[in-house]
């Protein structure tokens, strides 16, 4: 029974770490998706440095124009995307939490296991002890 139980274990270890990795994927992605736009928000800045004498070559033929309404789109794209990133941040987060409960769970199981065992092991050896003496007793041969 004991073997089941090991098997228990390691089969919710295992489900746990399944879904730490896949926590940790899911963050990874959601990282990078935040940094494109802190970066683009940084390109975006940078622009706003530059002075008019910097832009005046930029602005003659419309290129500052494109590049503000690329990055706008750019911007909304990636914003959406994050929102729907997120959107399945809370059933990741909830089948973590799961697959750790069953891990916990599985684990007092088979604490409460071996604690049940060496008590019906003590109880053995005591009724043994007690069934010695009492033979002892009866007949001191014994």
């Amino acid at each position: 029974m004991s073997g089941t139980r090991d098997d228990l274990i390691d089969v919710t270890r295992l489900a746990f770490e399944a879904e730490k990795n896949r926590l940790r994927a899911f963050l990874e992605k959601e990282a990078a998706l935040r940094s494109d736009i802190a970066r683009l928000d940084a390109h975006k800045r940078d622009m706003a440095m530059l002075s008019p004498d910097d832009l005046h070559g930029a602005r003659a033929i419309g290129a500052e124009i494109a590049w503000s309404a690329w990055h706008d789109a750019k911007r909304m794209d990636l914003m959406r995307r994050l929102a729907r990133h997120l959107a399945g941040k809370e059933a990741v987060m909830t089948r973590l939490s799961r697959a750790h409960g069953k891990q916990c769970a599985a684990e007092d199981i088979a604490a409460t296991a071996r604690k049940d065992r060496r008590r019906r092991l003590a109880r053995t050896d005591e009724d043994a002890r007690l069934a010695q003496l009492l033979l002892s007793i009866a007949d001191p041969r014994f």
